[in-house]
Parts: C-alpha cells; structure tokens; sequence
C-alpha cells in the first residue's frame, strides 16, 4: 500500500500535475466505492480500508491537492436483503439513497429497517424488509349434540340411540403475512361449513310410581302398551292346568312371550275405559298365538273370560 501511496505521489508532484489531480481523484473514488466482503471480520477490514483512505488524504494535502470524493462523508455500512449481505463503503446519505446506489427496489409493502428516510452513520446495520402474503386452510371438526329425551318404555337407566350422531366439518381459511419468509401476522378471512353434523337423539328410561286400583303404590322400570287377551281352565293345551313354569294356573298369572318379557317378571295390567284393572300378576305362562307385544290373561270365571274379549292394554314392568 505504501509503494501505491509513493507513486501517486510522484505523480502528483510531477509537471503533470493535472493529470496526477485527476488520476488522485480516480484513485480515492475508486477507493470509495470499494466493496468489503468478509464474513470472517468484516470490522478488521474497515479498520484497514479507513487507514488507506486517510493516508491517501494526507498525502494529497501534503502535495497541495484537494481530495475529488468527500471521504470525510463516507460511511462503511452492512446491507442485508434476503439471504444476500454485503459490506460496503457509501457516500450515500440516506437509506433510499444506498438502496438506489445498489439498484435495489422495494415492492409495493416493502420496507426497511431502518425507515427508509434515515440518515446513514457508521457501521449502520440496513435490512430491507420483503413481504409476502400465503392462505392457510384448516379443516376442524365440528362435534355433534346430543338430545335426550326421557321416556318410561324402556328400562330405567337404560339409553337407547334413536338417530346416530355424526360429527361435520368446517374450513377456516387464513392470510398469513410474511416478512423475510417469516409469520408476522395473520387475518382470518372466513370459515365455511363443510358438513353439517347431525345431531345425536338418545331416550333414557326413567321409570315412574302410580297407585294402582287397589290403592296401593307401584313403582315401576317401564311400560309396554300390549294387545291382551283372556284364557280360563282347560286352554293350555298340553300342558293342562300347568303353566310354563310347573305351576297351577290362577287368576293373577299372565301369558307372555318369554323375548319381550321374562318368565317371573312382576306386572301391573292397566285395562284403560270401563274394564276393572287386572292389576298386580306376574308372568308364569307362556302361549303358541302370544308373540311380540301381546299377554294373555287368566281369568277362573269362564263368562268373565269371554267378557273380556281383546283389549288394549298397558302393562307396567315392576320394579323389584
């Protein structure tokens, strides 16, 4: 460097003395516009390229020749845009004025940090700020209802789905700003229901009391509206006076279809209008025509029987 300084200095105090003026010139604008790039210390470097800088000044004042660039102004800065950085002597003032001078434009959101007004200073840090913006959809699940609704036609406690629930879907869609490939923000835009669920409907039994025509109080797990009829001495085929269950028929044993209501189960026969309950009785007895929701009644009395006839009737399942 030294030598480098030495000849321009000899042509400076030659008789060429305007062209050494203008090549001194060329030389510190060269200078002046030198790029540093040293990842490793990009200090260090300055510190040696503003060493060069003031001898260069010295020896073109020592010669009597002013300095063509405004060293005095210069500026060593760090600009960084994207994954590019580059350090770099400037006279720039400002950071538009640097971003002109690199032929670096800004888009439409672009920024800078600093602002782009901002007075330039040594060994200033200037990012330049890209933004961009994506859309995001999520697809998120909507959970379905359940309504319940509490009956007395099957057992206590029991739950019985009516109509499955299903769950739906809805889409959230998003705008997401980014700046320098990173989230600063983000704006729902709108959320559209895919699917819509479908509610779930439950019955639970709850059971109930009522008191009987005999005045008593029952309790009871559930009903079952029936179809009944009457059976007297000598009806039950084969098996006599028996009934299913190896007992003798009586007035207070009732028929039934074994899959709708256990052999042994306590009932209670409603006999809505004008016809006398049969009230309490239990199932003992089973028959070839009592299928599904039908229940044979015994009556001793013969006319009674046929008075009878086919009725409907409500049959509480009692509670033990």
């Amino acid at each position: 460097m030294d030598r480098f300084i030495q000849k321009i200095s000899r042509v400076l105090s030659g008789r060429f003395f305007a062209v050494g003026f203008c090549m001194a010139s060329f030389v510190l604008l060269t200078l002046f516009e030198v790029r540093v790039q040293s990842p490793q210390d990009p200090l260090r470097e300055t510190v040696e390229y503003r060493y060069d800088i003031q001898q260069l000044q010295q020896q073109a004042q020592a010669l009597g020749v002013q300095a063509a660039s405004p060293t005095n102004e210069l500026h060593y800065v760090k600009l960084t845009d994207g994954d590019n950085t580059l350090y770099c002597y400037t006279a720039a003032q400002t950071v538009e004025e640097l971003l002109q001078h690199e032929g670096i434009r800004l888009g439409e959101e672009d920024y800078t940090l600093p602002s782009a007004d901002t007075e330039l200073r040594d060994l200033m840090e200037i990012t330049v700020c890209r933004v961009t913006y994506g859309t995001m959809t999520v697809v998120d699940i909507i959970p379905y209802q359940t309504h319940v609704t509490k009956v007395k036609t099957i057992p206590a406690g029991k739950t019985v789905v009516q109509v499955k629930g299903q769950r739906g879907a809805e889409e959230t869609v998003t705008r997401i700003r980014y700046v320098n490939g990173q989230v600063e923000s983000t704006e729902e835009l709108e959320t559209v229901v895919v699917t819509k669920p479908v509610t779930q409907e439950e019955q639970t039994g709850v059971g109930g009391s009522f008191v009987g025509a005999d005045g008593k109080t029952y309790h009871y797990s559930y009903y079952i509206d029936m179809k009944a009829t009457a059976y007297t001495y000598g009806e039950n085929g084969k098996w006599g006076d028996i009934t299913a269950t190896g007992k003798p028929v009586q007035e207070g044993y009732v028929a039934v279809d074994r899959k709708v209501i256990p052999l042994g189960t306590d009932l209670y026969v409603d006999c809505p209008g004008s016809w006398e309950d049969y009230g309490a009785c239990n199932a003992q007895d089973v028959g070839g025509a009592i299928k599904g929701n039908r229940i044979d009644l015994f009556y001793a009395d013969e006319d009674t029987m046929w008075a009878f006839g086919v009725r409907k009737v409500r049959v509480y399942i009692l509670e033990d």
